[in-house]
């Protein structure tokens, strides 16, 4: 098992902490292909550094598209209602991260299980 870190926006650091949101979403570039299962991922808040959160990983889900991935995860996963827009989360995620980047890596969503030691 490896430990693995990753800083998170204030807002979805805060879903994971109240247990509303347990899919993480990140391109699938080679540093998380390392990522395994029972992989251990400490977050840190990126306004507040000293913030942290642990989880386990449970499942690894690859996907070629951000728009694959909405249409396959349930936004519940991601801490919204499940008739959010998920155009609006589309348009969120390429502020994040371009189609060229999408297109290059491919897209990888991490189940987490919180509360593990």
């Amino acid at each position: 098992m490896q430990t693995h870190y990753m800083s998170l926006l204030k807002s979805p650091f805060e879903k994971m902490q109240s247990g509303q949101k347990t899919v993480e979403i990140r391109l699938n570039e080679p540093k998380r292909q390392m990522l395994k299962l029972g992989d251990k991922i400490i977050f840190s808040k990126l306004d507040d550094l000293d913030q942290k959160l642990q989880a386990k990983v449970v499942k690894l889900l690859k996907f070629r598209t951000f728009s694959e991935l909405l249409e396959q995860v349930p936004m519940q996963k991601f801490g919204y209602e499940p008739e959010h827009d998920k155009t609006l989360m589309l348009n969120r995620i390429y502020t994040i991260y371009s189609k060229q980047q999408e297109q290059e890596h491919g897209i990888l969503a991490i189940e987490l299980e919180f509360n593990c030691s």
